[in-house]
């Protein structure tokens, strides 16, 4: 099970309960003010992001969907 983000349904709340909730950190957000994205290379599928999004704006992709997930380059890639 792989997830997306409805960036028209996302509240862009400063904080973002999914990605609290995420235990990859797969879901974060990239500015404050802005939607929250999901990578999916470090999306397992456990569904925790769903029960926690108040505006309902993840949803569970089926196989084979196009899956509009506004990629950027993971927080968690950056070497220091």
């Amino acid at each position: 099970m792989k997830v997306s983000i409805d960036p028209d349904r996302c509240l862009r709340y400063e904080k973002c309960y999914s990605a609290e909730a995420c235990p990859t950190k797969a879901i974060y957000k990239v500015e404050l003010d802005g939607p929250t994205v999901v990578e999916l290379e470090y999306c397992y599928g456990c569904g925790d992001c769903i029960e926690k999004c108040p505006a309902k704006a993840i949803k569970v992709d089926k196989p084979g969907e196009d899956q509009d997930t506004h990629k950027t380059s993971h927080p968690l890639n950056n070497s220091f």
